[in-house]
């Protein structure tokens, strides 16, 4: 028996591979002979096929027949595979027998035959690795900050079965993390690994990282060039700016200083450098922070400059930077700018603050861009000065109606929105009569006029009063009016006016009122008793006279 590689005379196989024995059968006579061949090959080959010219072939049983084999040779070639699983260097001895019958013994004669073959393997494992999303689909891309999922193929495209463990080495690039592992294994001849890795949010924009991964086994392999692969994404940096800004209501006033407060945050998912915020603030509101002025930790006044130097109520652009770079989820510290409150802002102005990064651009946007502003609305309480004047209108006397008119005037700066309260408290000798104005009340001796919407600026009203005059009053008066208002009030404000008036005296038997018609019934009574007394003495003297 021989074995035969394809033409190689070595009886030297790769696992995996197939091997051809030739089995020579060779009678020397004198006469024929029925033959049997069998060839039941050792564990580590798996037959492929027996068959022979002039021979009867069973491939299951592994055999061959001939019914009178003739003088000389014959031959029978048997096809086997090498078992993928042998291992290096295992000694595979094949054994024939071959048996026949003739005329010499009753019993068949028997003839054996060996062919050892020396196994060798080949392993030839592949490597393919890519990066993909979420969905499976090939990435070539990837945002710092945030997770890239990488997937190992490994395929055996070679004869022999690689020998356990089969090692997969994934060494991932500076930058990136292990985070776990990810999807299940496909099938043994071709296993699948799934890994997620977390690329550092601090990873410059448009780095490549390159991952690579190398498989190997216990198993030589021919051809090393495909053991490893690598998967290269480029790296985008994107963040989630939000910016708020705030003021303290109570601190509002004309003229005053008020300071506004802004705050940055990132949410990432990539770290934020180069953060500028631009603040437009209003007309109206005075800028009192000056360039290069540290108005927070780390941030630095670029610039304050008019939003349009051809329009002065566009107001002014205050631009601000900061220093460091923002992690995600970090808020920087608080960045402060100063203004004053002039009447110009009265009653209400919006201060818009905006904020960007290095990372912003049109092809990476903000995440989230409606926070990338905030508006703070400032309500500005007016500032006013009422002015009070109170003058009595011709002459006063005692029963008669005497006129005061009453001028309340807003000087500014600016409106009063009230309601204003103008308040007369008449003093003792006078009575209230009547008054042709809107909104006026009476309360005993009191009399209250309110102006709901207050004054514009520069707008005043005149109000009347008529007064009754009484003897109390006489020979003169002095009458005080009271104006109140919840806006705050100027030091030229005069809230309080009064009017001096000479009161005469009545006209004699002048007849005003009451007071003159209780004096006339009084009158009346004087005259019928002192008739009555005068008639009853007449009567008496005469009749004492009579006597």
């Amino acid at each position: 028996m021989a074995c035969r590689v394809k033409g190689n005379s070595a009886c030297v196989r790769p696992a995996g591979t197939e091997v051809e024995y030739t089995l020579t059968v060779r009678n020397d006579g004198p006469s024929v002979a029925d033959a049997f061949v069998t060839d039941v090959l050792p564990e580590g080959l798996s037959a492929i096929s027996i068959a022979g010219e002039g021979w009867t072939c069973d491939d299951a049983s592994e055999s061959c027949s001939q019914v009178g084999h003739p003088l000389g040779d014959s031959t029978i070639t048997v096809v086997a595979l090498v078992v993928s699983n042998v291992p290096t260097g295992t000694a595979l001895t094949n054994t024939a027998t071959l048996s026949w019958s003739d005329s010499r013994s009753d019993s068949p004669h028997e003839d054996t035959d060996t062919a050892v073959i020396d196994v060798t393997t080949d392993a030839d494992l592949q490597l393919i690795k890519t990066a993909i999303d979420g969905e499976g689909a090939d990435i070539s891309s990837a945002v710092a900050g945030e997770s890239v999922r990488y997937r190992v193929e490994v395929a055996n495209l070679g004869a022999s079965d690689a020998v356990g463990p089969v090692t997969v080495t994934d060494r991932l690039p500076e930058g990136v993390s292990f985070m776990a592992l990810a999807g299940d294994a496909a099938t043994a001849a071709t296993p699948v690994i799934e890994l997620d890795a977390l690329i550092d949010p601090t990873v410059v924009q448009g780095a490549t990282l390159t991952n690579t991964a190398t498989v190997s086994s216990g198993t030589p392999d021919s051809n090393s060039d495909n053991d490893t692969d690598t998967a290269a994404v480029t790296v985008d940096r994107e963040v989630d700016l939000a910016i708020t800004k705030t003021h303290d209501a109570d601190a509002v006033r004309i003229g005053d200083l008020l300071p506004f407060t802004l705050e940055v945050r990132n949410s990432g998912p990539s770290e934020a450098t180069g953060v500028v915020v631009t603040d437009l603030v209003p007309a109206g509101l005075e800028v009192t922070t000056l360039v290069g002025y540290r108005v927070g930790d780390d941030w630095t006044i670029d610039s304050i400059a008019p939003a349009d130097a051809e329009d002065p109520l566009a107001g002014t652009l205050v631009t601000a930077r900061y220093a460091l770079s923002l992690a995600p989820g970090e808020t920087a510290a608080p960045l402060v700018v100063t203004t004053r409150v002039l009447v110009a802002a009265y009653s209400e102005v919006v201060n818009v603050a905006d904020v960007t990064a290095t990372e912003i651009t049109e092809e990476h946007p903000d995440r989230t861009p409606d926070d990338n502003r905030a508006s703070d609305a400032v309500t500005v309480p007016g500032l006013a000065a009422l002015v009070v004047t109170k003058t009595a209108v011709g002459a006063f006397q005692v029963g008669k109606v005497g006129v005061y008119e009453i001028v309340v005037r807003n000087d500014g700066p600016t409106a009063d929105p009230g309601p204003v309260t103008i308040t007369d408290a008449l003093p003792a000798g006078l009575t209230f009569d009547s008054s042709p104005d809107q909104g006026v009340r009476v309360d005993g001796r009191v009399v209250t006029w309110t102006l709901e919407d207050g004054r514009a600026l520069d707008e005043e009203v005149t109000l009347t009063l008529r007064v009754r005059i009484g003897e109390q009053a006489y020979p003169s008066v002095t009458n005080a009016v009271v104006v109140d208002s919840p806006t705050e009030q100027t030091d030229e404000a005069q809230l309080v006016d009064d009017a001096t008036v000479d009161v005469k005296a009545a006209d004699p038997l002048a007849t005003t009122g009451a007071e003159t018609a209780w004096s006339l019934i009084a009158m009346a009574l004087l005259m019928l008793v002192s008739g009555g007394l005068f008639l009853a003495y007449r009567r008496r003297r005469d009749a004492v006279t009579a006597e």
